[in-house]
C-alpha cells in the first residue's frame, strides 16, 4: 500500500483561487423583444438563436445581414441546462399570436417529458401546461404585450422567458 499524502489548503489561497474562476452566470433567463408590421414580425432584441429557413443564426448575425421581419411566425432557439428549447410565435392577424415551446434534450433529442409551461402576464398565471409527448405546450390567441413563460419540473425552476411583443 503506497503512503497518502493529504494536504489542506489555505484558507486565503483557496479564496484567492475561487474568485480567480469567472462566476457562472445566469443562463436560465432569456429575453425576447418583437414588434408586429402587419403580416410580420419583427425581432428587436434577443439572445436566442432565430431559424431562418433551413440555417440557425445568432441574432448578432441577422443585425449583420440586416434580416428582421419573418412574415407570420420566428422561431428561437435557446440552451436551458441539458435541454434545447424552441420557442415558435405566430402572428395569426388582429394582434393575436400563438406561443409554442418545445424542449428537446439536446444529446438525445427526444422530448422532455414532465416540464410544466406556465404563461405569466402581470405577474397573474394565465395557463399552465404540461408538455405533450413531443415535449411541447401551445398557447393560442394569446394578445400583445410582455409575458413570461416558466420553465418547471415540480418546484425546480429550469427557464423563463420574458417576451414582450408590440405593435409598431
Amino acid at each position: 500500500i503506497k503512503d497518502r499524502y493529504v494536504f489542506e489548503v489555505p484558507f486565503e489561497l483557496r479564496l484567492k483561487i475561487e474568485q480567480m474562476i469567472p462566476a457562472k452566470e445566469d443562463s436560465s433567463l432569456l429575453e425576447v423583444y418583437l414588434k408586429v408590421k402587419g403580416d410580420f414580425l419583427e425581432v428587436i432584441n434577443t439572445a436566442a438563436d432565430v431559424l431562418v429557413g433551413q440555417e440557425v443564426l445568432p441574432a448578432s448575425v441577422l443585425r449583420t445581414r440586416k434580416i428582421a421581419n419573418f412574415k407570420n411566425e420566428v422561431i428561437l432557439l435557446k440552451d436551458f441546462r441539458d435541454m434545447r428549447v424552441d420557442l415558435k410565435v405566430e402572428n395569426k392577424g388582429r394582434n393575436i399570436f400563438n406561443i409554442t415551446a418545445r424542449a428537446r434534450y439536446k444529446l438525445s433529442q427526444s422530448p422532455v417529458k414532465d416540464l410544466r409551461i406556465n404563461l405569466v402576464k402581470d405577474e397573474i398565471e394565465i395557463e399552465s401546461r404540461l408538455v405533450d409527448n413531443d415535449g411541447a405546450v401551445v398557447f393560442e390567441h394569446v394578445l400583445l404585450g410582455k409575458y413570461v413563460i416558466e420553465m418547471s419540473f415540480l418546484k425546480e425552476h429550469i427557464a423563463s422567458i420574458l417576451l414582450d411583443i408590440k405593435a409598431c
